[in-house]
């Protein structure tokens, strides 16, 4: 990963709760896990490291990679990951992932690779 992702990882991690200035909720650290291995797998694959990385007030995390050609919108939480894509082309995919953590991590990883191996 580059230092940029790294550190975003980093602050990812420290947060706490009411990072917002409100009530907002820190990101799971088994969800910066699977997002970290997720990623991580992507790079072995020589495949893009995401556009945008961010945590979500309630906890969530959400992830994008952003091209000419396909738009993937990735938010991982404690119980599922819901991914959508769009392509240029108009298709378009929706997937909603439930089961335990290692099972998700590795749907997750397999549907991006599909969805940005034919980008």
């Amino acid at each position: 990963m580059t230092p940029l992702l790294e550190s975003q990882f980093e602050l990812l991690m420290n947060l706490k709760r009411g990072w917002d200035e409100h009530d907002a909720d820190p990101v799971d650290k088994n969800v910066l896990q699977m997002a970290r291995e997720a990623i991580s797998f992507l790079i072995s694959k020589e495949l893009p490291e995401p556009s945008e990385l961010g945590a979500v007030e309630d906890g969530r995390l959400d992830i994008s990679w952003r091209t000419d050609e396909l738009n993937v919108w990735c938010t991982l939480d404690t119980d599922e990951v819901r991914i959508h894509a769009c392509r240029r082309d108009q298709e378009t995919i929706d997937k909603d992932l439930k089961g335990d953590l290692a099972k998700r991590t590795r749907t997750l990883q397999k549907i991006l690779v599909r969805l940005l191996c034919r980008n």
